[in-house]
C-alpha cells in the first residue's frame, strides 16, 4: 500500500504541499493524458480479461439477445481489439454490431462489425468525439454491453479523518496526503454508498455513465448489460479497492501512462442510478450464477479443444477467476 494519512488525528490535516493534485486529477492524467496508458497500451498486452479469453462470454451474450427478439443491435463499449464482437458476429451474424473505443479501429477487424472512436469524458459526463453519441442515437432496439468499462472510468479516491471524508492528494512519488473535505453530491453519495471503512471511491462518474447508457436504451428499448468487478453494501473493502497493473502484474498504484488503474464497481449504486433514472432490473448478480443459465457445455470429439473448452467454462463460473464478476442487466 502507499503511504497515506492516518484516519484518526486531533485535527485537520496540514493544506497540500505545492505540485500536489488529486488523485482523480491523476488518475484521469495517467488514463487518458496525451500519453495515456488507454491511448498507448492495448489492453490484451497486460491483463486477460474473461471477454477475449475465448468465445463463451460471446455465447451467453448471444442467448441474452436470443431472450429479447426486439434486439437486432449491439454495441459495445470499450470495445478494446473487437474480439467479443467478432466472436458473436460469427455466431449471429444477423446482429448489427458496433464497437466503442478511444482507440481507431483495429487493423483487420471483421467488415462486418461497425466502430467509433470516442472518449467517454468523466469530468462533464459526455462523449468526446460526438461518434459514439451519434451512433447510439439510433432508433431500432439495442444491446449495450460494457464489459470491465466502468471499473476503469476514473473516480475520486477519499479518505476518512476525525473531521470527515477527505479526498486523497498525491505527487509524482506516490506520496498522499489529505486534501479538501468533502462537500455536497461527493459527500451525499459516500455517506449512502460508503459509510464504513477508512478509504472509499466515490462512484459518481460511473454512475453517470451508466445512466446515460440507459437513457439510449429508454429512447431505443433494448437493455443495457455491466460485466465487471464489483462490490455491494456491507462487502465494501474498508481500504477501498483502488489497483495498478503492468504486464499481468499488480503494483502499488502510483500515477503514471506505464499502468492500468481501476477501482472495483459500486455494483449498487449503479443499480440504483439506473433505476431512477427509468430502467428495470431484469438481473443483478454474479457471473457464477448465470453461466449455468447462459452456457451448456458441450462435449468436442477433440480430447485437446474439449479440454480446453471444459477449462474456459470453469473459470468463468469459479469465484477464483472470473465467477466473481457481477452481470447487472436492466432493460
Amino acid at each position: 500500500m502507499l503511504p497515506h494519512s492516518s484516519a484518526g488525528g486531533a485535527g485537520p490535516p496540514d493544506p497540500p504541499a505545492r505540485g500536489w493534485r488529486s488523485w482523480f486529477d491523476a488518475w484521469v492524467e495517467s488514463a487518458y493524458g496525451a500519453d495515456g496508458f488507454w491511448r498507448v497500451h492495448s489492453p490484451d498486452a497486460h491483463f486477460r480479461t474473461a471477454a477475449a479469453s475465448g468465445p463463451m462470454i460471446a455465447q451467453m451474450l448471444a442467448a441474452v439477445v436470443d431472450r429479447h427478439d426486439e434486439i437486432a443491435h449491439v454495441v459495445d463499449i470499450g470495445a478494446g481489439n473487437g474480439r467479443l464482437l467478432e466472436e458473436l458476429a460469427a455466431i449471429r451474424p444477423d446482429l448489427q454490431l458496433l464497437g466503442v473505443d478511444l482507440r481507431k479501429r483495429p487493423n483487420g477487424l471483421a467488415a462486418e462489425v461497425g466502430w467509433a472512436q470516442d472518449l467517454w469524458d468523466v469530468r462533464y459526463g459526455c462523449w468526446t468525439s460526438g461518434e459514439a453519441g451519434a451512433a447510439l442515437a439510433q432508433p431500432e432496439p439495442v444491446l449495450i454491453i460494457c464489459c470491465e468499462w466502468l471499473d476503469d472510468l476514473p473516480c475520486p479516491v477519499v479518505t476518512r479523518h476525525a473531521d470527515g471524508w477527505r479526498e486523497v492528494v498525491i505527487n509524482d512519488d506516490g506520496m498522499e496526503q489529505a486534501g479538501p473535505r468533502l462537500e455536497s453530491e461527493q459527500l451525499a453519495w459516500v455517506d449512502r454508498w460508503w459509510p464504513g471503512g477508512d478509504r472509499a471511491e466515490i462512484g459518481l462518474t460511473r454512475d453517470r455513465a451508466w445512466v446515460e447508457l440507459i437513457k439510449m436504451i429508454l429512447k431505443r428499448g433494448g437493455c443495457a448489460l455491466m460485466i465487471d468487478y464489483g462490490h455491494t453494501a456491507g462487502r465494501r473493502p474498508v481500504a477501498g479497492s483502488l489497483a495498478a497493473y503492468r504486464d499481468g502484474r499488480a503494483l502499488d498504484p502510483v500515477p503514471g501512462s506505464t499502468v492500468n488503474l481501476t477501482a472495483h464497481v459500486a455494483v449498487d449504486a449503479v443499480r440504483a442510478a439506473g433505476e431512477e433514472a427509468g430502467a428495470t432490473t431484469a438481473f443483478c448478480g454474479l457471473q457464477s450464477e448465470v453461466v449455468p443459465e447462459l452456457l451448456q457445455p458441450e462435449s468436442h470429439p477433440d480430447p485437446l479443444v474439449d479440454l480446453e473448452q471444459r477449462s474456459h467454462h470453469s473459470a468463468l463460473s469459479s469465484q477464483y477467476v472470473w465467477g466473481s464478476h457481477w452481470w447487472l442487466l436492466q432493460c
